[in-house]
């Protein structure tokens, strides 16, 4: 073998490498399971199950419930979600993070559509969609929306309890997002536990942005803002911010009816 053939074959193997590593699209096939299990396959249901790899989208629906205690890197993650051309993969997804488990959300851009993290993702029929934080960390590398979609009739829920921590390294968290010139989906933040946090590192914790309802409820804990808590924002009617015990710090103002 010449030099010159030893590069293209070197070259070649790094090409297929790299392909092999490339993040992919999974979606959860139904039933309660680890969230790691190898029970995803592709987009319209042709591929066989296999387990989530670092970086990879992981959409979780088809009625699902799963549950997570260990340590894993995802590019994305949706839970409840309509993104599957088969329709029996899509639907409503519940998903725990406990026991010290630790989750990190790796991708993500600006805007709602490249969000690292939606919970309740509903256009049309689609359902919603829980997610459990409990004495466990999920960090996002970018925003996190809390219901998003077109249907006000369907929601979107995190629960932070026991020592759970979300943390947000850049953009807003933002509850009550919609697809479109819709009014968006319900969306809903729950903290309580003493040791529970909540940081968003670089922007806003917006509840409520369109015409849906949304309400972040505080019973204890930390919660840490770096920039401004926007309570009703346009005219999402009827949206909420309540905090009965721990403590929250915003680091801009608090707007309340920001809009029509």
């Amino acid at each position: 073998m010449n030099r010159r053939t030893s590069l293209l074959w070197a070259a070649a193997l790094v090409l297929s490498a790299t392909s092999q590593l490339q993040a992919a699209d999974l979606f959860w096939q139904g039933g309660t399971r680890i969230l790691t299990d190898a029970n995803y396959t592709n987009t319209d249901g042709t591929a066989a199950l296999s387990s989530p790899l670092p970086g990879d989208v992981i959409n979780f629906g088809a009625g699902g419930t799963a549950t997570f205690d260990g340590t894993a890197d995802f590019g994305k993650l949706r839970v409840g979600h309509n993104q599957a051309t088969l329709s029996t993969l899509n639907g409503t997804g519940t998903v725990t993070i406990n026991n010290g488990a630790q989750l990190t959300l790796t991708a993500g851009a600006s805007g709602v559509g490249n969000a690292a993290m939606w919970v309740g993702a509903a256009n049309g029929t689609a359902p919603n969609g829980t997610l459990n934080i409990d004495n466990a960390t999920v960090t996002a590398n970018r925003l996190v929306v809390v219901g998003y979609g077109n249907n006000v009739n369907r929601t979107g829920t995190v629960n932070i309890t026991n020592g759970g921590k979300l943390i947000l390294l850049d953009g807003n968290l933002t509850l009550a997002e919609r697809t479109g010139s819709s009014n968006g989906v319900q969306g809903y933040v729950n903290m309580d536990g003493a040791t529970s946090e909540l940081s968003v590192n670089q922007a806003h914790l917006i509840i409520g942005n369109y015409g849906a309802k949304a309400a972040y409820n505080q019973t204890n804990g930390t919660a840490t803002i770096s920039n401004q808590i926007i309570v009703g924002q346009r005219n999402s009617d009827n949206s909420s911010f309540s905090i009965s015990g721990g403590a929250i710090t915003a680091g801009g103002a608090m707007n309340v009816s920001n809009g029509t």
